[in-house]
């Protein structure tokens, strides 16, 4: 964005405009990254009314209330005409944010 003169004061989203959902994720882990092969991350999906009775208790489950099964969906579509950016591979970027994460001490496996 800096390099293209038409981009100033623009805000571009990074994003492949497909939606994951978590169980999406943790099954792309699981395939994909060695440390989630040896152990597996959990795929099981919780309900939406359970979380929204937890909710009811616990302060810090609130906000999710008005998300739950909302599935929001971003279109890269400035960043990819303005930038001519172009969205990684979702499954690929998972992996590699994954492996990110654990190389620089965020995430011990």
């Amino acid at each position: 964005a800096l390099e293209k003169p038409e981009a100033d004061g623009n805000r571009f989203i990074c994003s492949t405009g497909k939606v994951m959902w978590v169980r999406e994720i943790a099954e792309t882990l699981n395939s994909g990254f060695e440390p989630c092969k040896q152990r597996a991350c959990p795929t099981l999906v919780v309900p939406s009314f359970l979380l929204k009775i937890v909710a009811l208790f616990d302060r810090d489950m609130r906000f999710l209330r008005p998300y739950l099964g909302l599935a929001q969906a971003y279109s890269p579509d400035r960043a990819t005409r303005m930038l001519d950016w172009h969205p990684r591979d979702d499954r690929a970027a998972i992996i590699a944010s994954a492996e990110s994460l654990v190389k620089y001490g965020d995430v011990t496996y």
